[in-house]
C-alpha cells in the first residue's frame, strides 16, 4: 500500500499507518475461543487472512443461491432472500477496482471479482420471477 492511496485522493498511505491499523484490527478481532488462533492471521504469502467469519459477500452469495432454489421449487418467499441479499450492499462494490490508485484488487481472490455480477444477479432475479 505504500506509495498509493485510495482512488481519487492522491495521498500515499504510510507503511507505519498501514501496519498500525492492521495491528489494531487484529487485536479488535481477537482469537478463536476454541483454538486460540487469531481470526486475522498472516498467511505464508505475508497477506492477512480473515478466518472463521462469514463475510457479507459470502452471505449475499448464499442468499442468492437459496433464493434460486426457492424459485425452482415454486416457493414465493424467494424474493425475501434476494431483498435481504441486496440490503447487505452499502456502497460501491470493489471501489478500488476502478480508476488509478490501489492495485490490490488485482491480487483479490477470483470469487471476489464476481461480486458486482452477484449483486446484479440478486437484483435481477426478483424481476424475472414476477
Amino acid at each position: 500500500m505504500a506509495g498509493a492511496g485510495p482512488t481519487g485522493t492522491g495521498r500515499a498511505i504510510a507503511t507505519s499507518t498501514r501496519n498500525e491499523t492492521a495491528f489494531k484490527v487484529r487485536r479488535w478481532m481477537g482469537t478463536h475461543p476454541d483454538t486460540g488462533a487469531p481470526f486475522v492471521p498472516m498467511g505464508t504469502d505475508k497477506y492477512y487472512r480473515l478466518n472463521d467469519r462469514l463475510l457479507d459477500s459470502e452471505l449475499l452469495q448464499r442468499l442468492r443461491k437459496r433464493g434460486d432454489a426457492k424459485v425452482a421449487a415454486g416457493d414465493p418467499t424467494a424474493i425475501d432472500d434476494y431483498v435481504t441479499a441486496l440490503k447487505l450492499v452499502r456502497g460501491r462494490v470493489l471501489p478500488e477496482a476502478s480508476g488509478t490508485g490501489w492495485d490490490g484488487w488485482q491480487r483479490r481472490p477470483p470469487e471476489d471479482l464476481n461480486l458486482p455480477a452477484m449483486v446484479v444477479d440478486a437484483a435481477h432475479r426478483p424481476c424475472r420471477s414476477r
